[in-house]
């Protein structure tokens, strides 16, 4: 080997520059993995989230329900004894998967009735 360029700034210069970039090289890697695994860690969280947030069917059947119920239409019968409209609704709604229009006796449309007097 040659001693000549054993103390040369140059080489030393060169050596560190060298190595100054593989070790920049690596870091820039290692941090855009951390940040990849971050963001997928995040859209992971955020699919459980909307997940957990999506309406059921019966949930709509439960709003649709509670809506009725404050209507006057709540006063009429039902299909069965002690059974309001709203509820032989509600029943028809959950088996169903949607609000009906109508039930054996009558209409399950509240839009059309007043607000129930309490």
């Amino acid at each position: 080997m040659n001693r000549s360029f054993m103390g040369s700034p140059a080489l030393v210069v060169v050596v560190v520059v060298g190595l100054s970039e593989i070790v920049l090289e690596a870091g820039a890697i290692t941090i855009l993995f951390a940040v990849t695994v971050e963001v997928v860690n995040e859209a992971g969280k955020d699919i459980a989230d909307a997940a957990r947030r999506r309406r059921t069917k019966k949930d709509e059947c439960a709003e649709h329900y509670a809506k009725c119920m404050d209507k006057a239409l709540s006063g009429e019968d039902g299909n069965h004894w002690r059974q309001t409209r709203c509820g032989a609704c509600l029943r028809k709604c959950t088996r169903f998967d949607a609000w009906p229009t109508e039930v054996g006796n009558g209409s399950c449309d509240y839009n059309g009735w007043s607000k129930q007097q309490n």
